[in-house]
């Protein structure tokens, strides 16, 4: 069991470093080394759902659309095409996840791979500044499969979600917005099965309430400023200098 201190630590890490392209995985392995401890799984998800809701506060308005229209059968609006993106990129995301789970569970007290990671996740940041293309462009469908695809990747620890996929839209020539937008609405279904895909393999769970309570919290104020700080980041071109880090 946690005391509150590292219940607060993890909260921290988790709140900056799920939004940040740094690696949230990456960084509460690595946390979990240092401090000596292992947290249960229903922290773990405890502190992806806190920062999870931060999509939901910080992109109300773009769900609640996409939903309406969805429901309604306004398919040709924006917002339902939008949406129908959304799944087309989970369903990669879904495969890599499914096949590659375990493996990529166990790479998490491995700091060698840990450390690959970081480094290929600061190539990939510099890279898509270097080499972006001159054409700015709408989302498609094919662009939608090749961010699942990045996104799945993302589930070794060490390899930023955001980070990739936001440099994969800039890479595939979206304007750096879109590719800002769609990577945080995608994460909601990746997230959110990723926690039921958890909860779900387990026999039964322990639960710590008050460090979960005090990690939720702390993940969730934390992860919305990090979060709109990583917007002004995206929106001043300067999302490859995380690379150095």
């Amino acid at each position: 069991m946690l005391n509150l201190i590292e219940a607060i630590l993890l909260g921290v890490v988790q709140g900056i470093t799920e939004w940040f392209p740094v690696s949230s995985s990456g960084h509460l392995a690595m946390m979990q080394i240092i401090l000596g401890v292992k947290t249960d799984l229903f922290f773990d998800i405890i502190l992806h759902l806190g920062t999870l809701c931060v999509i939901g506060v910080k992109f109300r308005d773009d769900i609640w659309r996409i939903i309406i229209d969805l429901v309604q059968g306004r398919l040709r609006s924006e917002s339902a095409r939008t949406g129908m993106l959304v799944v087309s990129g989970s369903v990669p995301t879904a495969l890599i996840g499914f096949a590659f789970h375990e493996h990529f569970r166990a790479s998490f007290t491995d700091l060698s791979v840990i450390g690959t990671a970081f480094a290929t996740s600061g190539l990939v940041l510099h890279l898509s500044k270097k080499l972006i293309p001159g054409e700015r462009r709408t989302l498609g469908f094919s662009d939608s499969i090749l961010i699942g695809v990045a996104q799945g990747v993302s589930i070794i620890p060490g390899i930023s979600r955001s980070g990739l996929t936001i440099s994969t839209g800039i890479l595939l020539g979206l304007k750096r917005e879109d590719a800002f937008k769609y990577s945080f609405l995608l994460s909601v279904p990746a997230i959110s099965g990723a926690a039921f895909l958890e909860v779900a393999s387990q026999p039964s769970i322990q639960v710590d309430c008050i460090g979960s309570l005090v990690g939720f919290i702390v993940a969730a104020l934390v992860g919305y400023a990090s979060l709109s700080s990583l917007w002004k980041i995206v929106e001043q071109d300067r999302l490859q200098y995380f690379g150095y880090y």
